[in-house]
């Protein structure tokens, strides 16, 4: 087995994914109570590649108190993320990075800015426009 694995790694045909370097620190929510969805989506007129190439979104959420909650990046052109209830402020951002988003540069910059409002078995839609240059409230 060791091998062929040795043997498919020398023709390009298996490999491991280089190590992630430069990346923040992923928050996940605490989630008790209540929960709602942040829905975070692509325009669907510019398809499943309609982002940047070269670059790596990312959702965050910081809660009333201003504790960031949600750190985590998307693919594109859709994630979906659970959070309590509650008032929020939703950060959309991106930095730039290498082909394969394995090393982030500390390019960032802000897609958008929202204040958003978790309900009980809700979702709340953000819809991104073309080539990550703006987002809404759908």
């Amino acid at each position: 087995v060791a091998a062929a694995l040795a043997v498919l790694g020398g023709c390009g045909l298996w490999r491991e994914a280089p190590p992630r370097q430069n990346w923040p620190i992923l928050v996940v929510p605490h989630l008790s109570g209540p929960k709602g969805t942040v829905v975070v989506a692509g325009e669907e007129s510019f398809g499943e590649l309609g982002g940047l190439e070269g670059h790596q979104p990312f959702l965050q959420a910081t809660d009333s108190a201003g504790e960031i909650v949600l750190e985590q990046d998307f693919q594109w052109p859709r994630t979906d993320q659970r959070l309590p209830v509650g008032d929020y402020t939703i950060r959309l951002h991106a930095r730039t990075c290498d082909g394969f988003c394995s090393n982030l540069d500390n390019n960032d910059w802000d897609i958008c800015v929202l204040p958003v409002r978790i309900e009980k078995d809700q979702e709340a839609v953000i819809v991104v426009g073309e080539r990550m240059a703006s987002c809404q409230l759908a």
